[in-house]
């Protein structure tokens, strides 16, 4: 694979300020070189809102989700927000996914949340309060999201600006080191700035799975921390944060145990983790799952994400729900046709209890696919594959082979990827072979009208070694600050 990525030669003249435009960062963490590179272009970060509780100035998850922020509680300065029924559901969903870890009170979201359904909606009502307090204190002339709002709070803070005629601009990750994209929250007037990015030449492109690295054979292998140097170097605090998270992420099912009994807010988790444990063991052991060559009928291959995710939980309602895409998909394809759906190997606990289990053993068109069962022979033999937004959409195009995907799927742009809707003609669809070449030359146009720079420090791991990441964190303040402008130039 070659990839080329020069910096981009189109600098357009910059209109001044009357003063710093003020921005409210909803980010994971801010790099010198992006405030520095900011404030040479008369814009200033007036409030981040991040997940350590010690970032001086900031307000952190904690801090937003206990309404622990001046003017929380009290009226809003300006008209109330109305929030829609459909926002309650989205909040709802996203909401369930938020914990946070005993000491250090730092978010975790792939795990039960801290709220329970019988509180929600004051939850919400308190979080829409801090969202006020937070946007009266700091008064900002726009919000900037490092990735698209997922875990409750940061749904509510983007519809309160909303609401309140507060510009957003919502960053989302792409499978390539030093590109993001983008879109304005609820303006689609505002046309898409695709000129004077950096080009990208991949002569056969190929997504860096490095989240799934330490999946071998549908187990999750994960290296052990060194609690040594944890105890050596670190509080107190970070070393239970770390035993905490590791226990989570590896699911030790003793060590959570203890560790949720012994803090209060958390005690009630230790026996749902230990009932939804033993269902969850219980209903994969009783699955009929079917290896490739035991499938007799033509068949959709359905890729499952993990859950819970921000790709999925962005999702709308119905398709946030997995099983919701699969039973849309078998309504526009023949009746002989069935969906075999192949479990996500890093799934855990959640979103995955006896109903899930329940609606697809109900439906006999469909199928499990064995957990030995490889994605890519699973493409190879479909008539097409289907995901919210997966790779294994992308992997199928490869393949010469349709996709259907339910999300904001990145590869929705390449030829061959089809949006999904009620009147798609599925058999048409699947009778189309996919030209390899013409995907390779939409991957490089995709990538090339899309913004310089990372917003999101997951990518961190795409990048090559010798990348200085603050020159990186520069690119990505001129490029935010590039969309800043266009939005107001359009609005």
């Amino acid at each position: 694979m070659n990839h080329r990525s020069n910096e981009a030669i189109f600098q357009p003249a910059e209109r001044r300020f009357s003063r710093k435009r003020r921005i409210l960062l909803w980010a994971a963490g801010v790099a010198p070189g992006f405030e520095d590179e900011l404030e040479r272009h008369d814009y200033e970060i007036g409030l981040q809102i991040t997940y350590d509780e010690n970032v001086k100035g900031a307000v952190s998850h904690w801090q937003f989700h206990t309404g622990n922020v001046q003017g929380a509680g009290s009226a809003p300065k300006q008209k109330p927000v109305a929030l829609s029924r459909s926002f309650f559901e989205t909040y709802h969903r996203c909401i369930s996914r938020l914990q946070f870890s005993p000491m250090l009170h730092t978010p975790i979201c792939q795990a039960p949340g801290a709220i329970r359904a019988d509180n929600v909606d004051d939850w919400m009502q308190l979080h829409v309060s801090t969202a006020n307090a937070v946007l009266d204190n700091a008064n900002p002339d726009e919000i900037w999201f490092h990735t698209p709002p997922h875990v409750g709070i940061d749904n509510v803070l983007a519809e309160v600006a909303r609401g309140r005629d507060i510009p957003v601009i919502i960053c989302t990750s792409l499978p390539v080191f030093g590109k993001f994209d983008y879109h304005f929250q609820g303006e689609i007037q505002i046309p898409r700035l695709a000129d004077g990015w950096a080009k990208t030449e991949f002569d056969d492109f190929s997504p860096d799975l490095f989240y799934m690295a330490n999946v071998i054979s549908g187990q999750l292998r994960e290296p052990a921390p060194s609690w040594l140097s944890l105890v050596r170097s670190r509080s107190l605090a970070h070393l239970v944060d770390a035993v905490y998270r590791g226990a989570l992420k590896r699911d030790w099912a003793l060590p959570m145990a203890v560790m949720d009994a012994i803090f209060e807010r958390d005690r009630s988790l230790a026996l749902w983790r230990y009932s939804r444990r033993r269902r969850l063991r219980k209903n994969r052991r009783r699955l009929k799952t079917a290896r490739i060559d035991e499938l007799r009928a033509p068949f959709v291959y359905f890729s499952l994400h993990y859950e819970p995710e921000a790709i999925v939980s962005s999702v709308p309602y119905p398709f946030c729900n997995q099983v919701n895409a699969m039973e849309a998909l078998l309504a526009i394809a023949p009746s002989d046709w069935i969906v075999a759906v192949k479990e996500n190997p890093k799934q855990r606990l959640m979103f995955r209890d006896d109903a899930f289990f329940e609606r697809i053993k109900a439906n006999p068109r469909l199928v499990w696919l064995s957990p030995e069962t490889e994605s890519s022979e699973a493409v190879r033999n479909a008539r097409a594959t289907a995901s919210l937004a997966g790779t294994a959409g992308y992997e199928s195009l490869l393949a010469g082979r349709p996709c259907i995907y339910f999300g904001n799927a990145w590869y929705r742009h390449l030829p061959g990827a089809f949006a999904y809707d009620p009147g798609l003609d599925l058999q048409a669809i699947c009778q189309q072979r996919i030209d390899k070449q013409a995907v390779s030359e939409c991957v490089n146009q995709f990538f090339s009208t899309r913004p310089d720079g990372m917003m999101h420090p997951r990518n961190r791991n795409l990048a090559p070694a010798d990348v200085d990441l603050n020159e990186v964190a520069r690119q990505t303040a001129r490029s935010m600050t590039r969309i800043s402008r266009h939005g107001i130039e359009h609005r």
